[in-house]
């Protein structure tokens, strides 16, 4: 499964190979070192939740000066619904938050194996001090359980607004439990000290620091999947943590602790704080102007649009067939035709689809929902449920090599080094020779891939990806012409594993269990109840309120199972509804019109013109991302900056908009996703180009400032995207020659700091190099073109 390098290349030395639970070490005493530390941390982070009680009650701790900024920070709907039970809401420190995260699996609560207790509800995310527990609506969040899971322990506020109504706001007022501290809030100065200052100010600076949600650390529901997941976010813990991780929870709290952003980044929390809430008043200031205002007159113009495409096709079509009744005989290039205008119906159709699965319609989600079921699955065949859940991922992980399935397209197309070159994890164990410690030479092992916590595997750099993505420049437009048919393996394959999770609860992968986890499940369950038993009973009954709200306000069993037959009862509804309409897909195009075409020449013809014609959907859809950013910044970086930095829009006359549908425009959709799309050019050129110039002369690239706008012609655009798909395609060729000379014995060995460190910078020369092409002018027409060498 792995391959080595350094050391263990050397003649005479024992390549080690990663175990499925992490390395296999030699002589077993760094998995007794790690437990031994989970231990210490553990009854540490239950000691840190004793008098967690005391802070509830009457609130007092919530001075009014803190209670009206917490109001006025927050949007209107929310703040009118937490206002009556603000006050009885207790004061929750960062280290509790912490201790209570890494103690308790993130998954719905649920009670324990022998029915005793609850176990679960470590789904805590923080809405600037707000303090929600979504884990019961986990399974049934529209989004997905990912679009959660990868904000635990962190600050969501900007995500939670930019995609939800005022109507979905108040509606989480229910899940407030608890309230941040308020030094934990404000968090430490710039030079390190605590702030303590007590005015507004400073109140809304908001110096929060985050912690590392255990997704991105390789778990879910409480267990180890991936041992290598985002090795880097653990380098700065303490051995063996560094490189050696629990298999389940409860997990050291000192884990979850964010590595600081990478050297050279030039990363400024401060300014990444003043950032955020400078969109925040963006935001509000482009709601009250009516930019969320739906104007019917465009969708009047798609919908014509629509009709005639779809009555051209259909024309076409009828007129092709064989109709012996009036003595017509099949015409292959009326068929041609219709085709055609099927591709193109199809084609059009989806932005709305894209348009209904972000809301951004009529901002009903059950109207816009049903809009989406129609377009995709009753005319396209395809799954909104999947769309949705993949898409509205990659909308808050943009471009994270691991986190963001967007990119995630091994064997065909790597668009960054650590698809081909990810983290190492190095073997530092300590070992014991008589009375004294010593410390064996260290082994570096590199995965054969990186891990997705979207696909939860291991995106192998295997043979078939080494031949593929040598030549990924080359073959772009032809895997891409082939696209839909990938739409239709990832729908079907996402359906297939809803319909096996709600038949084998607890069998399947999702947040309520890995393949076969059961006992390691409960194992984390029991683990996590155990590291919690010494509190006394009022602590344990605010721990208890906090992981479990729901289910404390009933002691009956059959009540406390409720919930997980409505969340299976609402996916199987909805997954009932797609199925249904797939089928009608399937019989009216599939059994219809491609069944009552004589002769399977012209049948397969059909499809592949049907579908190849909605090919350039595919080149818009990663044009605006691929040439972008993909380095990992870490979570200090804001919202509105992370956006900025991954995504580019497409230069283009108003009339050619519709051609586009909104997704040359992706700079403003992914700052405000729910805008509808015919108010997306008027967004973007009053306020989204002004908001990134002001933020991009705040930061200094080589002495002169620069915009954080980037908009390139699609001419410019598609050769940045081959230039960056060259590049790789480079650096597997120089792989592939390394493999060769190591095979041959002809590879002058270096130390392994050396050669690894060599080949991320190689990585970030090229990230250097989008990041200067981002800098260039807005227009494209010459700064797009950075990477022609494709």
């Amino acid at each position: 499964m792995g391959r080595t390098s350094g050391p263990a290349l050397v003649a005479g030395t024992h390549a080690l190979t990663p175990a499925a639970d992490g390395l296999r070490l030699r002589n077993g005493k760094a998995a007794g070192a790690v437990g031994a530390l989970a231990a210490a941390d553990v009854a540490s982070a239950a000691s840190s939740l004793h008098g967690i009680a005391a802070s509830s009650g009457t609130g007092q701790d919530l001075s009014p000066l803190a209670r009206k900024t917490l109001l006025d920070s927050i949007p209107s709907a929310l703040a009118n619904a937490v206002r009556p039970i603000l006050d009885f809401k207790p004061i929750v420190t960062r280290a509790q938050l912490r201790a209570l995260i890494a103690s308790n699996p993130q998954i719905p609560s649920s009670s324990s194996q022998n029915g005793s207790s609850a176990a679960g509800g470590g789904v805590l995310i923080l809405f600037n001090r707000l303090i929600l527990n979504p884990s019961d609506f986990l399974p049934l969040h529209p989004g997905g359980e990912l679009a959660l899971l990868h904000f635990v322990g962190r600050d969501a506020q900007d995500e939670i607004e930019a995609y939800h109504s005022d109507a979905a706001l108040r509606q989480m007022a229910s899940w407030v439990v608890g309230i941040l501290d308020e030094a934990d809030w404000l968090g430490p100065t710039r030079d390190g000290k605590e702030c303590t200052a007590a005015d507004a100010d400073e109140l809304e600076r908001g110096g929060y620091v985050p912690l590392v949600p255990p997704v991105q650390l390789g778990y879910r529901a409480g267990v180890l999947e991936a041992p290598h997941a985002q090795a880097a976010a653990l380098v700065h813990l303490p051995a063996p943590l560094s490189y050696r991780r629990p298999k389940h929870f409860p997990l050291p709290p000192v884990m979850l602790e964010p590595p600081p952003p990478p050297a050279g980044s030039g990363l400024d929390p401060a300014r990444e704080r003043a950032m955020s809430q400078a969109y925040r008043a963006l935001h509000k200031r482009i709601a009250k102007d009516g930019w969320y205002v739906l104007r019917p007159a465009g969708y009047a113009r798609e919908c014509t649009r629509y009709a005639i495409l779809g009555a051209v096709a259909a024309y076409f079509y009828l007129y092709g067939m064989e109709r012996p009744s009036v003595g017509q005989a099949q015409s292959p290039l009326l068929l041609f035709l219709s085709s055609i205008f099927l591709g193109l119906f199809w084609h059009q159709l989806t932005f709305t689809a894209h348009d209904a699965g972000h809301h951004g319609i009529t901002h009903s989600p059950l109207i816009d929902r049903l809009i989406g079921v129609t377009i995709a699955d009753l005319i396209g065949g395809l799954s909104i449920g999947w769309w949705c859940d993949n898409h509205d991922v990659h909308h808050l992980v943009t471009n994270h090599p691991e986190h963001d399935p967007d990119i995630q397209h091994m064997p065909f197309f790597a668009i960054s080094g650590r698809f081909v070159d990810p983290d190492a994890v190095t073997d530092g164990e300590q070992t014991q020779d008589d009375d004294n410690a010593t410390k064996r030479p260290q082994v570096t092992f590199v995965p054969e891939g990186l891990w997705s916590s979207y696909y939860r595997r291991i995106l192998a750099f295997d043979a078939p990806a080494r031949v593929f993505l040598k030549y990924q420049h080359q073959l772009y437009y032809v895997v891409m012409s082939l696209g839909r048919f990938n739409l239709y393996a990832n729908s079907y394959g996402f359906l297939a594993k809803r319909a096996w999770k709600l038949a084998f609860p607890g069998k399947s992968g999702g947040a309520l269990g890995g393949e076969d986890a059961s006992a390691s499940i409960w194992a984390a369950q029991a683990g996590s109840q155990d590291a919690l038993a010494d509190l006394g009973e009022a602590d344990a009954a605010m721990v208890s309120k906090l992981l479990h709200p729901r289910q404390r306000r009933s002691n009956s069993s059959s009540n406390l199972a409720t919930p997980a037959r409505k969340r299976s009862g609402a996916k199987l509804f909805h997954l009932i509804i797609e199925l249904s309409c797939l089928v009608v897909f399937w019989t009216w195009f599939g059994a219809g019109v491609i069944g009552s075409i004589r002769g399977w020449g012209w049948r397969v013809m059909y499809v592949l013109v049907s579908h190849i014609v909605t090919s350039p959907l595919h080149v818009q859809i990663v044009l605006s991302h691929f040439a972008q950013s993909s380095v990992d910044l870490g979570l200090f970086e804001s919202f509105p900056s992370r956006q900025l930095r991954t995504t580019m829009d497409v230069l283009c006359p108003p009339s050619l908009d519709f051609l586009h549908g909104g997704l040359h425009m992706q700079v403003t959709h992914h700052l405000f996703p729910r805008i509808p799309r015919h108010n997306l050019r008027p967004v973007r050129d009053r306020y989204v180009r002004a908001f990134a110039d002001e933020w991009g002369a705040t930061q200094q690239q080589d002495g002169r400032t620069t915009s954080l706008y980037s908009e390139y012609t699609f001419g410019d655009g598609n050769r940045r995207v081959l230039g960056v798909l060259a590049e790789v395609a480079r650096q597997v060729r120089v792989l592939g020659q390394v493999a060769e000379a190591q095979a041959k014995g002809t590879l002058h060995h270096h130390e392994p700091s050396t050669s690894h460190s060599h080949s991320h910078a190689t990585t970030f020369a090229s990230e250097a190099g989008k990041a200067e092409a981002r800098g260039g002018r807005r227009s494209g027409s010459s700064s797009g073109t950075d990477s022609d060498d494709a």
